[in-house]
């Protein structure tokens, strides 16, 4: 039996991992890409009946030794409303504070201020002969979910009136996906 190209393994591998814990979108193409994903994580609905999970992009470009996880996050309306009225050092406060939440996860960044969004961002090196094994894969998503969620947390509190977030208050993640 012929073995297969690393990166057709790669991707067959990571297709059945997100399979089974996502809910996966369509296939990410490009002249530069050996492949890619789009997929929801976590799998599943909340309470309401709404998907609880985050849009997510899984890219392995060709001239890459690794592939790229990333999450978008864009702010309410409604945050950016209020956002726009803070004044100026509070804002530069507020990204600062999230600068800090990514470096301290280990976790890549791109921020885009003026359109006030941001995406999270991990990347995976390859090693020969060696598979990225299903528990380091979940890994990887859970360290950007989580984060995300302490991010949308931080909005939150950077965005509330006096009074408005206490600790028996319960956060909604959702309204930024």
């Amino acid at each position: 039996m012929a073995k297969k190209p690393p990166e057709k393994r790669l991707k067959n591998i990571l297709r059945k991992y997100l399979s089974s814990g996502t809910t996966i979108g369509p296939e990410i193409k490009g002249p530069k890409i050996d492949f890619g994903f789009r997929f929801a994580f976590p799998k599943g609905k909340d309470r309401q009946g709404r998907p609880m999970g985050r849009p997510f992009s899984l890219v392995k470009e060709k001239k890459w030794d690794y592939f790229e996880i990333s999450s978008p996050t864009t702010i309410s309306p409604d945050h950016v409303k209020i956002m726009d009225s803070m004044k100026e050092n509070k804002r530069k406060q507020f990204f600062s504070d999230l600068i800090k939440v990514f470096n301290l996860k280990g976790l890549l960044y791109d921020i885009d201020i003026p359109n006030k969004r941001f995406a999270v961002i991990d990347i995976y090196f390859l090693e020969d002969n060696k598979d990225i094994s299903k528990n380091e894969f979940y890994r990887i998503m859970r360290n950007i979910f989580g984060t995300i969620v302490y991010t949308v947390t931080l909005i939150q509190e950077y965005c509330a009136g006096p009074g408005d977030i206490s600790p028996s208050r319960k956060l909604d993640p959702s309204l930024y996906v």
